[in-house]
C-alpha cells in the first residue's frame, strides 16, 4: 500500500542530514556553447547536483549504476582543484566529483614535471564521461587550445602597424628570431634586432627572453607579422655627426676584426672602423689582431663621419706624435745619414732612419756594380750610410742611395759627366731616375 505524500515528506525530513551553510563557488562560464558547471555546496553529492528531485529512482539509489551528472557531459567546461598525482596524470576535485586528467592533456606542450600544478585551481573540459565505470576524464589542454585560438583571432583583428607588443622569444633561425606576442608568432629579422651590425641572432636574444617589438608589416591572409626590436629606440646614427665630430678624442671597445682593420663600438648601435693604416706609425701589422684584441678598451680619434652612409673612421695612431713631423728639416736633400736595413724587397731595400720613418734604396742605387737582388749586398739589420736623394712628406717617402754622386765618380775617373736618359722605367714603379 502506497504511502501518502505527506508521510513521504515526513520520512525524508527525518533521514536527510542538516546542511551546512557555505558560500557556493563562483560559476565558471563556458568558453563555447557547452554547458558550464556551477559547483554546489560541499554537503551536496554529485547525484544531488545532477538528479532532479522528481527522479525518484536515482535519488533513492535503486538504479544499477548512477548516471553521469548532466553538467559533466563531454564538452562541458568545469573548474576544479588539482589534489593528487599518479603515474598517468593528475587527480582533480570538481566539487564533490573526482576527475582524472591524463598527463598528455595537462598543457599545450608536454610538461616534464606535472606536479607544478598540484594545489592549483584549473579550468578544464570534460572529454570522457563513463556512466558504468563512474569515470570522468578532463583536459586542461583543450581549454588552453580554445583560448589560444580565440586570442589569436582577436589579436589579428586588433593588431596594427606601429603598435608595440611584449612577447617571448620562442625560437631562433639563421635569419632572425620568432617571437610570441599573444598566440601569434612574429619574425624579428636579424637586421631589425639592433642598430649595430649583428652576425648571429643568438648574440642578441635567446629562447625564453622577454622582449618588446614594434609591428612593421602585417599579412593577415598568410598570418605573417614582421616585427622590429630596434625600432622602439631612437636611431643613434641620426645624431652621430653632432655627438662625434671630427677631431674628438673618445673611448671605444674593439668588437670585431677584419682584414682591412678593426671595428670599435663608440656607442650602443654605433661602430667605427680603425683602418690598418691608422693602427700605428711605426709598426706594419699584417692583421689588426697583432696590435689589438677583442673587447680591448682603446682611446681613438674621430677622423671621418658620414651619418647618411653610417660610417665613422677612427685612428689609433693619431693620438701620438707623428714621427714624420720635421722630417724635411732633419733629412735635407744631399745629406749623408746612417740607418739600419729594416726590409728587403724585390726592387730595393728599406732603411729605418729613425723610429717610424723609413726610406728606400732602389736596387740601382745599392752598388756601383750591377746586382741581381738587394740581398746580394744587404741583410736585414745591417747598418749602412746613405745619401738623401729626395724627401716627399705628403707621400711619406724618402729616396736614398748608397752610391757616390755621379759627378764625383766622373771626376775620379777623369771623364766629363754626361747624364744618361733611361729608356725603361725603374723596377718598383718609379717614374724616372732621381734628379741630383
Amino acid at each position: 500500500m502506497s504511502e501518502s505524500p505527506q508521510s513521504q515528506d515526513t520520512d525524508r525530513q527525518d533521514v536527510e542530514p542538516p546542511t551546512v551553510e557555505a558560500s557556493p563557488l563562483p560559476r565558471v562560464e563556458a568558453v563555447s556553447q557547452s554547458p558550464t558547471v556551477a559547483l554546489g555546496k560541499p554537503s551536496e553529492t554529485a547525484a544531488d547536483i545532477a538528479t532532479p528531485p522528481e527522479t525518484e529512482k536515482n535519488s533513492k539509489g535503486d538504479a544499477d549504476a548512477p548516471a553521469t551528472p548532466e553538467p559533466f557531459a563531454p564538452g562541458s567546461v568545469i573548474e576544479g582543484k588539482v589534489f593528487g598525482m599518479n603515474k598517468g596524470g593528475l587527480e582533480v576535485q570538481c566539487g564533490d566529483v573526482r576527475a582524472f586528467m591524463p598527463a598528455s592533456q595537462v598543457d599545450l606542450k608536454p610538461l616534464k614535471d606535472i606536479s607544478v600544478l598540484l594545489g592549483e585551481t584549473v579550468r578544464c573540459e570534460v572529454i570522457e564521461a563513463d556512466d558504468k565505470r563512474q569515470k570522468i576524464v578532463v583536459s586542461r589542454r583543450a581549454v588552453l587550445r580554445r583560448e589560444q585560438v580565440d586570442s589569436r583571432k582577436k589579436l589579428l583583428e586588433e593588431i596594427e602597424v606601429g603598435q608595440i607588443h611584449g612577447g617571448v622569444v620562442k625560437s631562433l633561425a639563421e635569419f632572425g628570431a620568432f617571437v610570441d606576442i599573444g598566440g601569434i608568432h612574429g619574425l624579428v629579422h636579424i637586421s631589425d634586432m639592433c642598430w649595430g651590425p649583428v652576425e648571429k641572432p643568438e648574440d642578441v636574444v635567446r629562447p625564453g627572453d622577454k622582449v618588446k617589438a614594434k609591428v612593421l608589416k602585417i599579412n593577415k591572409e598568410r598570418r605573417r607579422i614582421s616585427l622590429g626590436m630596434k625600432q622602439i629606440t631612437p636611431d643613434p646614427w641620426g645624431t652621430v655627426e653632432q655627438d662625434f665630430p671630427v677631431g674628438k678624442n673618445i673611448k671605444a671597445r674593439v668588437v670585431k676584426m677584419a682584414d682591412y682593420g678593426a671595428f670599435a663600438r663608440i656607442a650602443e648601435g654605433v661602430n667605427g672602423l680603425i683602418p690598418m693604416s691608422e693602427l700605428s706609425w711605426t709598426l706594419r701589422p699584417a692583421k689588426p689582431d697583432e696590435i689589438l684584441a677583442i673587447d680591448q678598451e682603446v682611446d681613438v680619434l674621430v677622423i671621418g663621419v658620414e651619418g647618411k652612409r653610417r660610417r665613422i673612421s677612427l685612428s689609433l695612431k693619431q693620438l701620438t706624435d707623428d714621427p714624420w713631423k720635421g722630417v724635411p728639416e732633419a733629412f735635407e736633400k744631399g745629406a749623408t745619414v746612417k740607418g739600419k736595413v729594416s726590409g728587403l724587397l724585390e726592387f730595393g731595400a728599406l732603411v729605418e732612419l729613425k723610429p717610424g720613418v723609413e726610406g728606400m734604396i732602389h736596387i740601382s742605387e745599392i752598388s756601383e756594380n750591377r746586382i741581381r737582388t738587394p740581398g746580394d749586398v744587404l741583410k736585414i739589420g745591417d747598418e749602412v750610410e746613405v745619401r738623401i736623394l729626395n724627401v716627399e712628406p705628403k707621400k711619406r717617402r724618402v729616396a736614398l742611395s748608397m752610391r757616390a754622386p755621379r759627378e764625383m765618380a766622373a771626376v775620379a775617373a777623369g771623364e766629363p759627366h754626361v747624364k744618361k736618359q733611361r729608356k725603361k722605367p725603374l723596377r718598383g714603379g718609379l717614374e724616372s731616375h732621381f734628379e741630383w
